[in-house]
């Protein structure tokens, strides 16, 4: 049973509840997550009476035990995830765009010189890469996130890299403005743990094979730990179906916004795997309600280093952004 308490309360209020609780044998965590504070009952449930604990003038409202990502589930419409100056929010949309693996700094800066001049403010870069084979490319590392840092700073924007394992959450925490999980580390849960000990957004991308249901709980598990600045990532999941790259699940951006008010954004990119698929399905994503799209862009898409087929270029990217006005005026949107 999650408590949820009132934004201000006074210390007797408090003392009041917390007391009667422990008289009740009740165990309980207290947990701040943003300007939400919200008791976690963990045992002695059943020592509750009816209209118990919502009777004290401390709580606010109470969630039972049969929603199981209470938190996810406490966000509104009117959530949103602030970094700098931009909002990603049901009512802001993202572009957000660049190179699969950052390769070079000579690269990323052609890149993200023509994206700045576009009007994209969110800069994409790989630096640490999960690989299905051991033999393909893994990234430059700290190298790249040091590049990354250097060429968002240059042209005023914020930059996005995925990490992949604990180690790595304070270096990037202090260089990279949004932190980025990938499909693989969905499940990582004692990643995403820590990952509620930050400040930074976090992308959580949906795992290849995982439910709505189990998509929502790792999210709840960032939140639970102390940070909700999640933005939950659509990027296709394992289907039957071999033509493209993965199957993009478009209706669950309509889904999750009966389901929480977190942010949805949707990658053509690997959801496809095919450059001439991703114009429609940026269009499609948009006018279904996302609120961003992530893209893998390069000047040059047949040198990127990897991931070559699913890259378009800036002036691909500027015929797909062109029209995105139109289709974000159905869902009163307008950009970030």
């Amino acid at each position: 049973m999650i408590v949820f308490l009132k934004s201000k309360i006074s210390k007797s209020e408090a003392d009041e509840l917390f007391g009667f609780l422990k008289s009740r044998k009740i165990s309980f965590e207290e947990i701040r997550c943003g300007e939400t504070r919200f008791l976690y009952l963990c045992s002695g449930i059943d020592n509750l009476k009816p209209g118990e604990p919502e009777n004290f003038s401390a709580v606010k409202r109470v969630s039972g035990a049969e929603n199981e990502h209470p938190l996810v589930s406490s966000l509104d419409e009117n959530f949103a995830v602030k970094i700098k100056n931009h909002t990603v929010s049901k009512k802001h949309f993202a572009v957000m765009a660049g190179p699969c693996t950052i390769s070079s700094e000579e690269e990323a800066d052609k890149i993200a010189s023509a994206l700045s001049k576009s009007g994209v403010k969110f800069l994409r870069g790989g630096t640490f890469k999960l690989r299905t084979s051991p033999y393909s490319f893994g990234g430059l590392g700290k190298e790249g996130v040091d590049i990354l840092q250097k060429i968002a700073q240059k042209y005023d924007m914020i930059s996005i890299t995925e990490l992949t394992e604990i180690s790595q959450i304070e270096f990037l925490a202090d260089k990279i403005d949004i932190l980025q999980v990938g499909t693989r580390n969905m499940q990582n849960y004692p990643l995403l743990r820590e990952l509620g000990h930050i400040n930074n957004p976090v992308i959580l991308k949906r795992g290849m094979s995982s439910s709505l249901k189990e998509w929502l709980l790792a999210a709840e598990h960032i939140i639970k730990s102390g940070n909700s600045n999640v933005i939950l990532c659509e990027r296709g999941i394992k289907t039957f179906e071999n033509y493209t790259r993965n199957t993009l699940d478009i209706s669950a951006v309509s889904a999750l916004k009966n389901m929480c008010g977190l942010p949805v954004i949707v990658d053509p990119s690997h959801s496809t795997g095919r450059s001439d698929m991703i114009k429609s399905v940026s269009w499609a994503a948009t006018a279904a309600g996302a609120d961003g799209i992530i893209v893998e862009t390069h000047f040059n898409p047949d040198s990127a280093i990897c991931d070559s087929r699913q890259h378009i270029t800036v002036e691909e990217l500027n015929s797909i952004t062109e029209k995105l006005p139109v289709l974000m005026k159905l869902w009163d949107k307008e950009k970030s």
